[in-house]
């Protein structure tokens, strides 16, 4: 996956790379489709799902031999991804209400 991917939400990109265990013992990787998403609707992948066992994390790249590394826990991802995307976010599309709110604060 590049990282010059985009995505039309920022919860597009957090639901989009969460892996999965099934109860089949298999995995359900990352699912681009997520980022294409505008009106929210079926955005969520949660272990709620029929056949999915457990939340492995979410994804967090490849090795030079194409297999997945390690997976971020919640805390990371929340940090190495959610946070990231979230500012970037603001600082492109909202950049005026942010400096507003600074101005006010």
């Amino acid at each position: 996956m590049s990282s010059q991917m985009q995505s039309c939400t920022v919860e597009g990109i957090w639901q989009g790379l969460k892996v999965f265990e099934k109860e089949d013992g298999k995995r359900e990787g990352y699912d681009i489709t997520k980022f294409q998403i505008m009106d929210m609707k079926s955005i969520k992948r949660t272990k709620k799902r029929k056949g999915i066992k457990d939340i492995l994390g979410h994804y967090n790249g490849e090795d030079e031999e194409g297999n997945y590394k390690p997976f971020l826990d919640y805390i990371e991802a929340r940090k190495k991804i959610y946070l990231p995307v979230y500012k970037g976010f603001l600082e492109t599309h909202c950049k005026e209400r942010v400096n507003e709110l600074r101005i006010l604060a």
